[in-house]
């Protein structure tokens, strides 16, 4: 069933069932780490609210001292000693109402904060009290010990009274002889309301700020007693809560072992994760739909191609070929289905050809139908053939009969042999004078040696040329050992690709020449053909230059590298000298040729030995190719002058322009020779990339 489906069908399923699995990994990875994050970031933003809630609670813990001083200083404050009438009550006096010796009401709602306000005479002893709340004192506060006196002193001292924190501050009243008439003492409970009035409104939403102490750790005061309640142990919170901004007071006097925390539900943060989830898949969603959207209609595009080429091939098979094509299945199904048919009805008739050409006339060729036009004309080929060879079968015998009559000839002939000779001692009087006029010949074959090597010249790259080619830095050079050499060198720019050759014909004169010619032409023919194999390209060249050679009876052949450069890369196939890879820094890398190729002219196929290899040049980087007459150039002690001298001149100039390189390159080669003769064609081609 599937087989049937196109390919935009299929290229749909594959995208859904793909994109389904990336979407169930990318949700539990994405998720997780959504989760993480906030959790790190809400942690964060704890600690640093609880940092400021610790210093809110700092300063709500100071303002009782400084309530304590504000009272004291209150002109009702010491009004009411002036007299000795508040010591004549025996037992405690309680208040429940603002007792005279506190300010006014108006006073004592901004500045007053504290449970309880004690006063105590001169022995220490406890005379009044006012009750914020209608609660009893705590035993420890109706009867406080010096030290409690003592410690909370001018600051405010927090210590456990009965198991509960307290924070105590006291001042003493003092006459002008600097006697202490009266000690004023402010006490509150460090619970649930007095974190809240401590912490108010400025607390982060969602948060719980937490007063800790015991063993284990409870909360023994909250912000929010209905979500966290005190006496909650800390240790079974912690899977439901997030805690942070652990700290102890920076403010006053304690006693106690009671620390800040502030906790926060993770259903938060589960529920922040989830929002950021949805919105992401929401994200996702379109993002999804829109890349199978894009994808759907690229290959719906791609199959259209597809079918549009299946179609003019079975109208080929139909028009050409007479074949009625049958295919079932996908478009790709399809093309290769008609190609495979197609590729058969070829190969038979392939078949039928060879035959005819080993002489099988008789061979019956078939029909796929009335309008295959190839079997109709291997038919019409056939039919040729039989005439032709009919015709060469009489033209056989009128040469058996010409035979005949040249025997006749011979024996007439050997009669006139001896007439012959005697005119041939005639001629040789002659001959004396043909060599006089040999003479001559040999100064009008100078002239026409001069006009080869003109030739020759002529079809090598112009300066303007090589400087037309852009991108590359080029200069050349090519010295023949006489006036006609065998190297060959070309550049060749054809649809925006750069065709570099350098050959070595065995040895010079004429015929070495003459062979360059026929590479280069070669060589051009096929890159304006658009030939752009290039073992097909060198395997051509091989043939053309192998039929001409068995056809000059010449012993010749030559070298061959052709190099293909096109944005910086550059393909070498055929066998020559190395082809020398330079950097920009100067590093040379020294490329074999030996493997990617075979002598050319010498075999009539040497497809067999071709090979390629791909080099990337970058900015800077070029490539320097020459003939053995330059590595193999000796000096007066017969020392030739080697691949590694080239690479040293190169690697010290490559840094100049490439006319510049090859300046120094002939320089030094010449330097070398000295006075020596050159036996050998001196050749060298320098690219580089701009």
């Amino acid at each position: 069933m599937l087989r049937n489906l196109s390919i935009t069908i299929k290229a749909l399923i594959f995208t859904l069932i793909i994109s389904t699995l990336v979407w169930i990994v990318l949700d539990q990875i994405q998720s997780k780490a959504i989760q993480k994050l906030l959790f790190k970031e809400l942690a964060s933003e704890l600690e640093m609210r609880a940092k400021e809630d610790r210093a809110i609670f700092d300063h709500y813990i100071r303002s009782h001292n400084q309530a304590t001083n504000l009272i004291v200083s209150q002109q009702r404050f010491q009004a009411y000693f002036k007299d000795n009438k508040w010591l004549q009550n025996e037992d405690i006096k309680h208040h429940y109402r603002l007792p005279a010796w506190l300010p006014t009401s108006s006073v004592m709602r901004v500045f007053f904060h504290a449970k309880y306000a004690i006063l105590l005479d001169q022995d220490k002893q406890v005379r009044e009290v006012y009750h914020y709340y209608p609660e009893d004192l705590p035993p420890k506060l109706a009867q406080p010990t010096a030290l409690l006196q003592k410690l909370s002193h001018n600051q405010s001292y927090m210590t456990n009274l009965d198991g509960i924190p307290y924070v105590i501050s006291s001042r003493n009243f003092k006459d002008a002889d600097e006697q202490v008439i009266a000690t004023l003492m402010l006490a509150s409970p460090i619970d649930d309301d007095f974190l809240m009035n401590a912490i108010g409104d400025y607390m982060l939403e969602g948060a719980i700020v937490t007063l800790l102490d015991g063993d284990p750790i409870k909360v023994i005061a909250t912000s929010n007693p209905d979500l966290l309640p005190t006496g909650s142990v800390v240790a079974d919170l912690t899977n439901e809560y997030l805690k942070t901004g652990a700290s102890f007071f920076d403010y006053g006097a304690s006693d106690t072992s009671a620390h800040f925390a502030s906790f926060m539900k993770k259903e938060r943060a589960y529920h922040l994760a989830g929002h950021i989830l949805t919105e992401t898949h929401k994200q996702r969603i379109v993002f999804a739909i829109t890349l199978i959207l894009v994808f759907i209609l690229l290959t719906f595009w791609i199959t259209q191609k597809i079918r549009q080429v299946t179609k003019k091939i079975v109208l080929f098979s139909r028009d050409s070929l007479g074949l009625n094509i049958q295919y079932s299945g996908d478009e790709i199904a399809r093309i290769v289905t008609s190609f495979q048919q197609l590729q058969a009805s070829i190969q038979k008739t392939i078949e039928r050809a060879t035959a005819i050409a080993a002489g099988n006339y008789s061979l019956e060729v078939k029909y796929h139908s009335e309008r295959d036009k190839l079997g109709t004309a291997l038919t019409y080929m056939n039919e040729t053939l039989q005439i032709q060879t009919e015709e060469l079968h009489q033209q056989k015998e009128e040469l058996r009969q010409t035979n005949e009559a040249l025997h006749d000839f011979n024996t007439e002939l050997e009669h006139r042999v001896a007439e012959r000779t005697r005119q041939l001692s005639i001629a040789n009087q002659e001959i004396t004078k043909l060599n006089n006029r040999l003479k001559g010949e040999n100064l009008r074959l100078g002239a026409e040696l001069d006009v080869a090597r003109q030739l020759q010249t002529m079809v090598l790259p112009t300066e303007a040329e090589l400087a037309n080619i852009e991108g590359l830095d080029i200069a050349s050079f090519m010295e023949p050992a006489t006036e006609v050499g065998g190297d060959y060198y070309d550049v060749l720019q054809h649809d925006g690709k750069v065709k570099i050759g350098i050959g070595d014909v065995t040895g010079h004169g004429l015929e070495s020449g003459v062979l360059m010619l026929m590479v280069q032409t070669a060589v051009r023919t096929l890159l304006v053909n658009n030939v752009t194999n290039p073992e097909i390209f060198l395997n051509v060249i091989n043939r053309a230059i192998y039929d001409n050679v068995q056809r000059m009876g010449s012993d010749k052949n030559l070298t061959l590298a052709l190099l293909d450069y096109q944005q910086g890369k550059l393909n070498i196939s055929g066998q020559h000298e190395e082809v020398l890879i330079v950097r920009k820094d100067g590093n040379i890398e020294r490329i074999d040729t030996f493997d990617l190729g075979f002598m050319v002219g010498l075999e009539a196929d040497i497809g067999q030995f071709l090979g390629k290899k791909s080099i990337m040049l970058a900015t800077g980087d070029g490539v320097v190719l020459y003939t053995d007459g330059v590595t193999e150039a000796m000096n007066l002690e017969r020392k030739q002058y080697g691949v590694e001298r080239l690479c040293e001149v190169i690697s010290l100039n490559w840094q100049a322009q490439a006319i510049d390189i090859k300046t120094a390159i002939i320089s030094d080669v010449r330097k070398h020779i000295d006075t020596q003769e050159v036996f050998d064609d001196i050749t060298f081609l320098i690219l580089k990339q701009l």
